[in-house]
């Protein structure tokens, strides 16, 4: 299977919680994504520092990223449809799929 994609800095999913997948379903995750085991985090800041890509593919992480706020420069690929007054306050915001 060839990969795709380059993660270099963090993934953060409070939805995905890789610590209750065990033996083949575990192993399976990994061989598809080996990355995720050593990129996933439980802590958005930490996720997203230094990220010149950020996706946002939940309406929940919403407040959270208004919070965090992103690097600098960072594009956010917006994969849920965030009304215009977000896309103003976080700065350069792709919309998909909407």
């Amino acid at each position: 299977m060839k990969t795709f994609y380059d993660l270099q800095e963090g993934v953060y999913d409070p939805n995905i919680h890789t610590e209750k997948f065990t033996g083949a379903n575990l192993a399976l995750l990994y061989s598809l994504i080996p990355e995720l085991q050593h990129m996933s985090s439980d802590n958005l800041p930490e996720a997203i520092s230094g990220s010149d890509i950020v996706i946002l593919g939940h309406r929940n992480l919403l407040p959270k990223l208004r919070e965090q706020g992103t690097t600098s420069g960072s594009l956010i690929i917006d994969l849920v449809g965030i009304c215009e007054d977000d896309m103003r306050l976080l700065g350069d915001v792709e919309g998909l799929y909407w």
